[in-house]
């Protein structure tokens, strides 16, 4: 289980280093064994079509060469692991420029400790969030509160601006009606006056 999980990764790593792994290049053996047997038997064709008599002598012969084919393929391609690791793998402990952080190795600890420090700058975030949204709301009611202020002192103003013209009418009313009434006392006085006079 552990030697898969370890192949997996170095194949990664090999993907994210070459865009392609050693395994890639491992899988040739097949590739080739398959072109080997392949070829022999367009050869095998080819001679059959060509010596139609010797049938048997042919397929023996052939069905020899593939197979001594295959052993020597076989033989050589035993030694492809090996030079490709020498040539392509990454050892174990190289890292790629990329990789250069993770260099520093963190304990369970550390980690919680991490998670922990970023579970917290994210609810702090949260509330932040949350916090600017409160305020963009309060300075909106802020600025309707002043608007309504600003209209009711018009309102206000222009209310008493309208009693004062009512008051001063209606004292001006009064005022003509005392000295229409002055006026007419005075009239009656001084003709009652004269016609005592008179008498």
């Amino acid at each position: 289980m552990d030697r898969n999980h370890d192949n997996c990764l170095k194949e990664a790593y090999e993907l994210q280093l070459y865009n392609f792994s050693t395994q890639t290049v491992l899988d040739l053996q097949s590739i080739v064994i398959d072109n080997i047997q392949c070829k022999t038997k367009e050869l095998e064709d080819k001679l059959i079509q060509n010596l139609q008599t010797q049938h048997s002598a042919i397929k023996s012969a052939i069905s020899a060469l593939e197979t001594e084919s295959i052993t020597c393929a076989e033989e050589r391609l035993k030694q492809l692991p090996s030079v490709i690791d020498e040539y392509f793998a990454i050892p174990c402990n190289v890292l790629l420029p990329e990789d250069a952080p993770q260099r520093k190795q963190y304990s369970e600890q550390d980690e919680w400790l991490l998670d922990c420090e970023i579970n917290n700058l994210e609810t702090r975030a949260k509330r932040a969030y949350l916090m600017e949204a409160y305020l963009r709301k309060e300075i909106e009611v802020q600025e309707k509160l002043k608007t309504l202020k600003s209209e009711h002192e018009e309102f206000e103003q222009l209310y008493l601006e309208n009693e004062i013209d009512q008051v001063s009418h209606k004292l001006q009313c009064e005022t003509e009606e005392i000295v229409k009434t002055v006026k007419a006392t005075k009239n009656a006085n001084f003709l009652s006056g004269t016609s005592t006079k008179k008498i």
